[in-house]
Order: C-alpha cells, then structure tokens, then sequence
C-alpha cells in the first residue's frame, strides 16, 4: 500500500466512525464554528450535515460558501499524542438540490436513523461540502495533503 493509499484509508476510517465535527464557516468578518453531526460519501468527495436555516452558519454559507470541516479521534487523554488523527475537510458548502435529496438523506440517516425527524423538518436542510482536499495531521506531527479530484 502507498503513502497516499494509507492516508486515504486513515481518512475514510475516521470519516465513518466519528460522529461530530467541527464547521467553520466565514461572516462578513468573523469566523464561526460549530459542532455539526456528519456522514461522508463513499468517495470521501461529499459530506453532508443537516442543520436548521435559521442558524448563523447557513447565512455565512449563502454569503461565503468556502468551508472547513474538522474532525478527530481525540479522547482527552495525554496518550492522544500518539494516536491522534486530526482531518480538516476543506471545499464548497452547499443545500442539497432537491433531486438529489433522497441519496443524500439516506447517506445522512444510514449514519443517524435517529435524526430522522430533524432532517425531514421543514425548516432544516441538507448540505453537501463539495470537498477538494483533507489535510490529516497523525502521529503528533506528520502533515500529508491528500487531494480530491
């Protein structure tokens, strides 16, 4: 297995058992993060969170749609330093069109059935990051890129 092979199998393994992640978002001016639930597509090329439109993240994704998700297997624990994988998701957040709304729902309730409410509220939507490249930080301090095309 190469470098790139291992790197995409790392990422692909914390994408699937991870179940939060932190969404950073821009403002006019300001950052905003916030804790989101998330379920990556089986290319790793999309993932997809639900959240209410009445939120402060969804209006900074209508005005500044690049975003930066982040998520990591951390435990508190001071033996994280040596197992700890780190993965910021960056790429183009967007509401999911509506004909293709029932493939991202599924992909969303295949890892949250318990959601299933919350996604099919009329004031919640569903989003996509169109993701263009992960970088994961491991073993303390090993930096690899890996590019989505």
């Amino acid at each position: 297995m190469t470098g790139s092979e291992e790197i995409r199998k790392m990422v692909a393994e914390l994408l699937s058992e991870q179940l939060f992640a932190v969404l950073s978002t821009q403002g006019e001016q300001l950052l905003h993060s916030a804790l989101v639930a998330f379920a990556p597509a089986a290319d790793m090329r999309q993932l997809v969170f639900v959240t209410p439109r009445q939120t402060r993240k969804f209006e900074n994704i209508l005005e500044h749609n690049y975003v930066s998700l982040f998520v990591d297997n951390r435990k508190n624990d001071i033996t994280d330093l040596q197992r700890l994988i780190g993965v910021e998701a960056r790429g183009e957040a967007e509401e999911v069109d509506s004909s293709y709304h029932n493939y991202y729902k599924e992909l969303f309730t295949a890892k949250f059935p318990q959601l299933n409410w919350f996604m099919d509220s009329p004031g919640s939507a569903i989003m996509k990051i169109n993701v263009r490249r992960y970088d994961v930080v491991h073993h303390f301090q090993n930096v690899s890129v890996l590019e989505i095309q």
